[in-house]
């Protein structure tokens, strides 16, 4: 199996520490799993969903990039692979109706949920998005 370049976008909101504290620790675990497979994997810490600064750009051309679900409209214009990994509810409609628009996104390859409940929603609304859902836990390790 190739090596491949992973980069994490963790989310900051000025004012908001506990959002930024949370999805740190989330990417973290996730970086301590994607190493442990034998790729590398950095993190960067973004302003939520403002668009990433022209140098961040650069740094993400080429890599697959790894953005919690609000977050996607941040990377417009970044020519990157997607991994959107959702840690919201399917269950609200503005959830739903949102989710369709960043799961048609091109650069989407996959998208990660931390919830079984949502992999049986986007099955059932599979006309929306056909990108592989992938059931990946909050705490998952390969090891």
């Amino acid at each position: 199996m190739s090596s491949k370049n992973f980069v994490i976008l963790a989310p900051h909101h000025e004012g908001h520490e506990h959002v930024r504290v949370c999805f740190s620790i989330v990417a973290n675990v996730l970086k301590y799993g994607i190493v442990s497979a034998g790729h590398t994997c950095e993190i960067m810490e973004t302003m939520g969903t403002e668009p990433v600064p022209p140098p961040l750009k650069e740094l993400l051309t080429d890599k697959t990039v790894i953005v919690f679900s609000p977050f996607i409209y941040s990377l417009e214009g970044v020519d990157c692979r997607i991994i959107v990994y959702n840690t919201e509810s399917l269950g609200l409609e503005l959830w739903r109706k949102e989710g369709g628009n960043w799961a048609r996104d091109p650069r989407v390859e996959q998208v990660w949920d931390y919830c079984y409940n949502n992999i049986i929603l986007w099955a059932e609304e599979s006309s929306r998005c056909a990108k592989p859902h992938v059931l990946v836990p909050i705490g998952y390790s390969p090891e």
